[in-house]
Order: structure tokens, then sequence, then C-alpha cells
């Protein structure tokens, strides 16, 4: 939860940054739980409660809407966030060369609409009575 309250955070400071802050955005998270907590349907862990705070103060000075999306949709920032909890990186600039290649990759594939596959477990009976996963 931190990575993606961390990623979300990051992204409210660029749009800060680069002066963006005056268009409506909508928001997308993998994160049902996160935006839960930003709308008060569930309660923040203590842990949390200093970043959810800064998030809710930043979206509230932005016109945006915040909408859950599938993991698969959002590969980008979920890469991006584990990165930034993981490795501490840090990523504040919009040139190309400072993305980890990997995400560049990740990129490229959302801009060629290269279809990420949502899936599902799979049940098979391989005998009468016998389930296996």
């Amino acid at each position: 939860m931190e990575a993606e309250s961390r990623a979300m955070l990051d992204g409210l400071i660029l749009l800060e940054d680069y002066g963006l802050s005056v268009y409506s955005f909508i928001i997308e998270s993998d994160s049902q739980v996160l935006l839960d907590m930003l709308s008060g349907k569930i309660k923040v862990p203590w842990r949390l409660r200093e970043l959810t705070n800064q998030i809710s103060r930043r979206l509230s000075a932005l016109s945006c809407t915040l909408v859950h999306t599938y993991r698969e949709g959002n590969m980008v920032a979920g890469y991006l966030a584990r990165k930034r909890v993981v490795d501490k990186a840090e990523f504040r600039t919009a040139s190309p060369n400072s993305i980890p290649a990997q995400a560049r990759t990740l990129i490229l594939q959302d801009q060629i609409q290269l279809r990420s596959l949502r899936q599902k477990k799979c049940w098979v009976y391989l005998n009468p009575g016998v389930l296996r996963q």
C-alpha cells in the first residue's frame, strides 16, 4: 500500500511541478483499497496517515476524478511505484532517458496497444472427484 500511496503523491507533485494542476484529470489507480482510504470508506492505517493526508490535501486543490483500473491497465505506474519503494528511485523528470528501460518497454507496449491479459485461476478436473488448480 505504501508503493501505491507514494506513487500517487509523486504523480500529484509532478502535476504541480509542471504547472499542470490547472487542468482537469482522471487519476487511475489499481489499488481499490487506496481509493477507499482516500474517499473515507475505510480507515487509514497509522503508518500511511501522513502520506494519505498529503495526497488528500493535493487532491482537494485539483479538479480530478479518482477511478479504479485493473493492474494490467496500469503496468507502467505499477512498475515505477515498485522501483520507488524497493530501490528508493526518484522519477521527477520528463526526460525519457531517465526512465528505466523496463518502464520504457511497458510504455511502448501501451502506445502500440499491446493487450495485457488478466489471468484467472483455471480449474481442471483430472479425475472424477479430484479437483486441481
